[in-house]
């Protein structure tokens, strides 16, 4: 483009417009240096999210995770999370619901667990382990006076597979950031300040940021209160704006926002994308929505659960699959079985769309 006018300004967080030779540029710079990593989506690991949308997360998108209750979607974008670190990415997990010690702690249990044994790490392990070291601290420091004992390795030395589990988490250790968001302070410009930190003071160029759950995010606005749905709506189109803003700075960032399903699909005990709570942009804003149900258990007594990708603007939508989870360990298997179309759930999507535009009416 021209140089801009002097005295002319955009309003802030407003990018300027490039003109086709300015773009093709940008392409162009990334192919002189090699730049491999600016043309690939980032994998979440789980060849159902993979395989659809040509390799996994995109730059630039905003997906959505959501479900009912207690179906362990913070155990799933957890479990992408330790996948996403693993390539060499960043996973930011900014969480609402729950303290970092926690997120941390299930990250042990996944990373203890394996496919079909049945021995691994839980929290209430982890408990008995943290109380027992401290006793034991305590004996030896009334037999022997002052004792030091490395409190972190003799509580993982009494959990089966707990050394090894951290061995494999801490080789990833500073590409997951784990923060706990504040439902009144961590704000849409706070979640930009963390990508900026990690751009610009870290160096990393490819990052994932996550957020759970979207509709705790808070917007303040000083000329009057805001009703919940359009808070929803101003956090959902904040977050695409973010990962659109990065990516035409050339950073590699794609969302993962977590949504709270509302109180109709929670007493249907089954819900879709149009159950989330929001107004239409909930729909509409997603680039990739997962929803997750709970279908039964397996003969081994291990829960199934059934994700739909019901959106999916990279490729096929409309698909459900059956994932066992194992809740203690929270641990998804991430090859998911497909569900057939004559006992799909996608069809009473519509029936929902009807009644929703029926009280519009």
């Amino acid at each position: 483009m021209p140089e801009t006018p002097r005295g002319f300004h955009l309003p802030p967080f407003v990018m300027h417009p490039e003109d086709l030779e300015e773009v093709a540029l940008k392409i162009e710079r990334n192919l002189e240096e090699g730049n491999k990593d600016a043309f690939w989506p980032i994998p979440t690991g789980f060849e159902t999210v993979d395989g659809l949308t040509g390799g996994g997360l995109h730059s630039g998108d905003l997906n959505i995770v959501g479900g009912v209750q207690n179906i362990g979607k913070t155990a799933l974008i957890l479990q992408w999370a330790n996948h996403i670190a693993g390539t060499g990415a960043l996973a930011i997990v900014v969480c609402y619901e729950h303290s970092t010690v926690t997120l941390w702690e299930r990250l042990i249990c996944q990373s203890s667990f394996k496919n079909g044994t049945s021995t691994h790490i839980t929290t209430d392990l982890l408990r008995d382990a943290y109380i027992e070291t401290i006793s034991e601290r305590d004996r030896l420091k009334e037999q022997d006076g002052e004792h030091k004992l490395h409190m972190m390795d003799e509580v993982l030395a009494r959990i089966p597979k707990g050394i090894e589990a951290w061995a494999s988490l801490s080789a990833r250790m500073r590409n997951i950031w784990l923060v706990t968001g504040d439902g009144v302070n961590t704000d849409l410009e706070a979640l930009s300040k963390y990508i900026d930190l990690a751009v610009d003071h870290y160096g990393n160029k490819r990052i994932v940021l996550f957020v759970d759950y979207v509709q705790r995010v808070p917007v303040i606005d000083p000329s009057r209160a805001l009703e919940a749905e359009e808070r929803i709506e101003r956090v959902l189109a904040g977050l695409k704006g973010l990962a659109i803003r990065k990516t035409s700075e050339g950073i590699v960032l794609s969302v993962v926002a977590v949504g709270a399903a509302d109180g109709e699909g929670l007493r249907r005990g089954r819900v879709h994308l149009e159950n989330l709570w929001g107004n239409a942009i909930m729909q509409y804003e997603p680039d990739l929505a997962i929803i997750a149900n709970r279908d039964g258990w397996g003969k081994d007594g291990v829960e199934v659960v059934r994700w739909a990708v019901e959106k999916n603007r990279r490729g096929v939508s409309n698909l459900e699959f059956q994932h066992r989870y194992h809740g203690a360990a929270y641990w998804f298997e991430p090859r998911g079985m497909p569900v057939g179309k004559e006992i799909s759930w996608q069809a009473e999507r519509d029936d929902i769309r009807q009644a929703k535009q029926s009280e519009l009416q």
